[in-house]
């Protein structure tokens, strides 16, 4: 069985429809202290289609 992190769900939420953005997901993990890196951070929102 495959593992999947937030990051991977999240992405797998969008794609299902059941979560319409993940940027303003990912902004509330920043804001409380998680910690993403630009670069990475930009490529999540490549791979969700919102760059």
């Amino acid at each position: 069985m495959p593992v999947t992190g937030t990051i991977g769900l999240l992405l797998i939420a969008k794609k299902k429809g059941i979560i319409i953005e993940v940027k303003p997901i990912l902004d509330q993990f920043l804001s409380h202290g998680k910690r993403i890196s630009p670069i990475l951070y930009q490529e999540i929102l490549g791979m969700a289609e919102e760059s």
